[in-house]
């Protein structure tokens, strides 16, 4: 699948096969016994295929099981599996709360909003049902003069309230025995599907000059017998000109196979030329050799060790190397850990080791970056994000003031601009790992969906409109829009179809032809993040839409099913992700089942959203010998809104307090709620901020300790596994593929040679493409396992080096 013969054109077959067999995942049948996922601990029949192995074929839709997604990440298999739980949960959640959705729908709630929608059938109304539409508002004079909104109608019932509790209690024990269960079905994906990260460990702090993979190979040969040794160089900028080079031939070989011709004639071309937009061969050799002058300088310069990952041959002795060298950041940074001689390197330094990710989760061209710098981008990106949080607030809030339904069509649209403004701001972020940088996305998207979709909307909802057509529309708006829109316009791949059956047939090379096959790029940390936004929104106004937990029940499953069908035949495959990713997610659900106690505690606090309360006054004294007149009906006005409620302003947000005003269950119910609220918000904190805390203080002082699990008996580093071959900084254009950056001594095994779709492999390393005597600068990586079928030097085809001075 890679290029065509001299003189036959692109062609769309091959391209076609290049998507079937590179660009969609793809299964062979297992044949290590130790390779064992499924849920009853049996071995597992198929596993992932590697660089279209001989044999292998599509997975299957119907037939693969969130278990058997596992071998394409844990992470992914935990996404599946917690849709089909929430779905379970927002469904079992409406059914406990129906009976208040019945009542909503009486016409002893609100008769006017009942017979409205009662006796019009379109979608909008009917989907309204059940909802807490009020529209018996009418305006009362009051005692003191002036009017006011007032409603007779539309009480809140006790029982209602006791209902939802009962529901999130419900809903915490399911998530908590749900956490449970997923974290134990990760372990044992995790330590039944053998791949490198449970054979192998990362020194973070090396020796600067130890670069000879034979000292570490020696030194951790105390623990086990070492399969491979990688030594990572803090070379990151080498990398980025040696990848900007492959970019420019790329280029230059494209304007070769077209002769530098533009469909269309010379007027096309000059004003492509006058818009800047058409670069001749003249504009790409000067750039080249820019490029070589100062890839030549850089390859003078030195560059010291940055990290070193050593792959064990079994699994227990990656286990006794943790044991045994585990220590805090600071310990070994200052060498004042109580290591023994015999386990420092060289005798005096203590190691910082952990266990390594996946090799497809590291992110090589970022291991030469402080961590200084790295938190410096992050606190510059965090502010980015408040500013476009900042700025949907305003856009959210003039879009309120010219109408509520204008300002449901701005929130959608903001909601679908969102993943792109944050990938965006993602991208100018380094990261050690991509798990780290899914987590970054996740919570910039969390952060601001949240903030679009629910809490913008709740503060630009003026006090009296709660209860309003409006506001219950645009709730309705949104969850139907996640459940049917969104997904609907992924599986339509609109993007990937043009890709593939438009723009690859004006392709000029294969290459450029398969880069249009590469699949629509997604992200595992946006889907989190998407299905947290759905969960929060959904109980964000379950007090007064209860039948929004339905609509996330079928978005829930809609999407599973739609999100499986892409990553079997749509998505481009991503970098493994583990757990961590789906462990985050926890967080914000938790903290949507929180907001949602502390904004139904308001609301029940501020029910009926009307500005009077109904009071008897004593009628005027009767004249002489005339009968006396009963009390007489008055309004006295009340400020039911939020701020106001209990005279603290703002902070009573956080527990709102029972009123005079006040009928007895409605103050008995919101005392309720307001404790609650002040309970879930201190446990919240405690949970989510002490366990990064706790973790924090471990990982400096003592260390992340390896699992209490034991490892696989007889588990042997498997010969179908990658290894932690470094990769170059990702090429902006498709068409030069993934880059490698490493050189290899001794012999590399066919099997373990990293996955680059259809290129070459010997041609897609970058340090082919300088001399030999700057072999230094760049990572190594060495072989010392035994009994592999060993393959030819993969450097024996240089690549058009750079030529030295």
């Amino acid at each position: 699948h890679g290029s065509p013969r001299p003189g036959r054109r692109p062609s769309l077959t091959a391209a076609a096969a290049f998507f079937d067999s590179f660009t969609l995942p793809r299964r062979v049948p297992n044949r290590s016994v130790a390779d064992t996922g499924s849920e009853d601990g049996s071995p597992r029949l198929y596993r992932k295929s590697v660089n279209d192995e001989p044999g292998s074929e599509l997975f299957p839709f119907w037939s693969t099981t969130i278990s058997d997604l596992g071998c394409l990440g844990i992470g992914v298999a935990m996404y599946y599996r917690q849709l089909l739980v929430l779905s379970g949960l927002c469904f079992v959640y409406g059914l406990i709360t129906l009976p208040t959705s019945v009542f909503y729908s009486s016409s002893d709630f609100s008769p006017t909003a009942t017979e409205k929608l009662t006796t019009d059938t379109s979608l909008t109304h009917v989907l309204l049902l059940g909802s807490a539409l009020c529209e018996d508002y009418r305006t009362v004079p009051l005692k003191s003069g002036g009017t006011a909104v007032f409603t007779s109608e539309c009480d809140l019932k006790q029982w209602s309230g006791v209902l939802d509790l009962a529901a999130l209690l419900l809903l915490f024990i399911a998530l908590a025995v749900t956490f449970h269960l997923q974290d134990r079905e990760a372990v044992r994906m995790d330590e039944r599907t053998q791949t490198a990260q449970d054979f192998s460990i990362i020194v973070e702090d090396p020796t600067p000059d130890a670069d000879d993979p034979d000292e570490w190979q020696e030194f951790f040969s105390q623990f086990g017998t070492v399969a491979y040794v990688t030594v990572a160089r803090s070379n990151g900028p080498l990398l980025a000109l040696l990848t900007r080079r492959r970019e420019l031939q790329q280029q230059l070989e494209r304007l070769h196979a077209t002769d530098g011709h533009v469909e269309g004639g010379g007027g096309v071309l000059s004003l492509l030329r006058w818009l800047g937009l058409w670069r001749d061969e003249g504009y790409y050799m000067a750039r080249l050799l820019d490029v070589e002058e100062n890839t030549r300088k850089a390859l003078e310069q030195q560059y010291p060790v940055c990290r070193v990952f050593v792959t064990f041959a079994k699994e227990e002795s990656q286990r006794r190397a943790l044991a045994a060298l585990t220590t805090g950041l600071i310990p070994a940074a200052l060498e004042l850990s109580t290591i023994p001689p015999a386990h420092r390197f060289r005798g005096t330094n203590v190691l910082h080791v952990q266990e390594a990710e996946e090799p497809t989760d590291v992110a090589w061209e970022a291991l030469h970056l402080p961590l200084g710098m790295l938190l410096a981008q992050r606190a510059v990106a965090l502010a980015v994000t408040a500013g476009v949080v900042v700025a949907s607030y305003f856009v959210i809030m003039h879009a309120q003031s010219i109408s509520p339904a204008f300002a449901s069509i701005i929130i959608s649209v903001i909601n679908s601009l969102l993943p792109a403004i944050m990938t965006m701001i993602t991208n100018t972020e380094s990261f050690y790992s991509n798990g780290d940088r899914e987590a970054s996305l996740m919570f910039k998207l969390v952060l601001a969906r949240f903030m679009a979709t629910a809490v913008i909307s709740y503060m630009s909802t003026p006090f009296s409109d709660t209860l309003g057509r409006s506001t219950l529309d645009a709730v309705q708006a949104v969850l139907v829009c996640d459940a049917l829109l969104t997904p609907t316009i992924a599986l339509l791949d609109v993007s990937g179809f043009i890709d593939r059956m438009i723009l690859a047939r004006f392709a000029p090379t294969q290459e450029a032809m398969n880069a249009k096959h590469m699949g629509t790029e997604w992200s595992l940390g946006e889907r989190y993040t998407s299905m947290s936004k759905t969960v929060f929104v959904a109980l964000f106004y379950a007090a007064v839409y209860p039948p929004g937990m339905f609509i996330a029940a079928l978005c829930f499953v809609y999407t599973y099913i739609v999100d499986k069908y892409c990553l079997l035949r749509v998505w481009r495959q991503a970098p493994q992700v583990d757990a961590s990713v789906a462990k985050r997610s926890r967080a914000f659900i938790l903290f949507a089942a929180l907001a949602h106690v502390m904004v139904t505690a308001n609301w029940y606090a501020s029910w009926a959203f009307d500005g009077a309360m109904e009071t008897t006054v004593d009628a005027p004294a009767p004249r002489l010998n005339a009968k006396p007149k009963p009390p007489q009906l008055a309004y006295i006005p009340v400020d039911k809104a939020p701020t106001a409620v209990g005279g603290d302003g703002w902070l009573r947000l956080l527990q709102p307090q029972a009123e005079d005003w006040m009928p007895q269950e409605q103050q008995q119910l919101v005392a309720v709620y307001g404790l609650a609220a002040a309970v879930l918000l201190a446990a919240f904190v405690v949970a989510v901020f002490g366990k990064t805390v706790v973790g924090a203080v471990k990982r400096l002082f003592y260390g992340m300790k390896p699992s209490a699990a034991e490892p696989q008996e007889g588990a042997v580093w498997d010969t179908t596994a990658a290894v932690y071959f470094p990769k170059g900084v990702a090429a902006s254009d498709p068409t030069v593929g993934p880059l490698l950056a490493a050189r290899v001594l001794g012999e590399l095994p066919d099997q373990h040679r990293p996955d680059l779709e259809s290129f070459s492999f010997s041609k897609q390393n970058v340090a082919t493409d300088v001399p030999a005597a700057y072999a230094g600068a760049f990572s190594t990586l060495k072989c010392y396992a035994s009994g592999y079928t060993k393959a030819a030097d993969p450097f024996s085809t240089p690549v058009g080096k750079v030529k030295a001075n």
